[in-house]
């Protein structure tokens, strides 16, 4: 399953499928598909990079990066305008608003490019901000996980990354009206990750700003409540990477 099929923002159309046997990532997943796929029997299975068993062996067999700055580290992930999901002017206005918001502070901006979009064109906004600490920051996420305070992340997988590595993450994103999005209580449109309550979504500068503080001071009520969240979807206690093997490999 693509990464957030777990919490089916786009839903799939109807079609004819000749499968054997149907992998799904969790159960509601799975209560989705048993009634779209009728017939075919399913199997839940995880995705294996979020399983705690394998993230434990990987730890322990990488050499983690040494905190050579004592600034506040903000992982920024981002993702380039995209003809449904992100118009041109809400990708500058979150780029501009978190690079004026770490301008002339404490921290440093660590910035992770999307693939499909140029590391060229995201320095041409940094650059402007000239007394912003920035540079592009490419290893794995396990790998720099110690030695970051939070991510802020436009709609990503990497999202769930960070937070079975307890990474804090604030959810900066416009939700672009060319695609089928959840809905709040208002009509808003949001994604899966602010449905499910796993991220602190911000949805302008203000509120950026104000969550990195809150955070920055040590006020974590609101990191704590997504981390609840996130295990309790996840079940991550009762998952590992043996149940995972074993349900591909029995059927």
């Amino acid at each position: 399953p693509h990464g957030t099929e777990i919490f089916i923002e786009d839903k799939p159309e109807e079609k004819s499928f000749n499968g054997d046997l149907l992998l799904a990532s969790s159960f509601n997943v799975k209560n989705y598909y048993k009634k779209k796929f009728k017939g075919i029997p399913i199997s839940i299975i995880g995705i294996p990079r979020y399983d705690p068993k394998w993230i434990s062996t990987l730890k322990k067999e990488i050499k983690f990066k040494e905190n050579t700055n004592s600034k506040f580290k903000i992982l920024f992930i981002t993702r380039g305008p995209h003809p449904t999901d992100l118009s041109k002017k809400d990708f500058l206005y979150l780029v501009n608003s978190i690079s004026s918001i770490c301008e002339n502070s404490n921290i440093q901006l660590l910035v992770r490019s999307h693939p499909r979009y140029s590391k060229a064109l995201l320095s041409n906004i940094f650059i402007t901000y000239k007394n912003l600490d920035w540079k592009f920051e490419d290893d794995n996420l396990v790998t720099i996980s110690n030695d970051l305070n939070l991510v802020v992340a436009m709609w990503s997988t990497m999202i769930l990354d960070a937070l079975v590595l307890k990474i804090p993450v604030i959810e900066f994103f416009k939700c672009g009206n060319k695609r089928i999005w959840s809905k709040n209580s208002s009509g808003s449109s949001i994604t899966g990750y602010e449905k499910n309550k796993i991220v602190i979504s911000a949805k302008s500068k203000h509120e950026l700003k104000t969550f990195i503080n809150e955070i920055m001071i040590g006020d974590l009520d609101k990191v704590n409540k997504t981390f609840f969240k996130f295990d309790e979807i996840f079940n991550l206690n009762e998952s590992s990477i043996d149940n995972s093997i074993n349900a591909i490999t029995n059927n």
